[in-house]
């Protein structure tokens, strides 16, 4: 394995100094992103006989963990984001666990009833299930705001940003 060089390199000296280590996280981003469109997760599917349900949900999570890290990345380098919202479908996960995504039938359809129509588990007590979604639902404000921080500037900025 190569080592990674944290060296700044100036490209002009009013824009902030890129770090070879930023230009490696962003670049890989990039490949995630390549990959997700090339392979045409961006689009969502609906469960049939030729995608199961649990498959349908893992793809829906696949892809919004991976627009969430791109945003939680970007934010961190100060780089424009590399998936954006406007050409996915970006479904937020069901807070099932994975052991309720892999049931079938009437065991679905029990767990499936005390999911409520915003996709909480009704239960009692934390799920692991519900940090995931909370942390795509941070990451799809966080988008905007890279939008206005990172975006063009404009002179109406504080009326987007209400």
């Amino acid at each position: 394995m190569t080592p990674v060089s944290t060296g700044t390199v100036s490209i002009h000296p009013l824009l902030p100094k890129l770090t070879c280590l930023d230009y490696q996280v962003w670049r890989r981003v990039g490949d995630l992103s390549t990959a997700i469109f090339a392979l045409g997760l961006h689009q969502d599917l609906q469960p049939s006989s030729q995608h199961p349900f649990w498959l349908v949900e893992m793809r829906r999570r696949g892809l919004a963990l991976a627009y969430a890290v791109d945003k939680a990345l970007c934010t961190f380098v100060g780089r424009p984001p590399r998936i954006s919202r406007r050409y996915c479908s970006i479904r937020i996960p069901l807070d099932l666990t994975f052991d309720e995504l892999a049931l079938e039938d009437a065991a679905l359809e029990e767990v499936l009833s005390r999911i409520d129509v915003n996709g909480w588990y009704t239960g009692d007590g934390h799920r692991k299930s519900s940090y995931v979604r909370c942390f795509v639902m941070i990451n799809l404000i966080r988008e905007d705001i890279l939008e206005l921080s990172l975006g063009p500037p404009q002179a109406d900025i504080k009326e987007l940003a209400a």
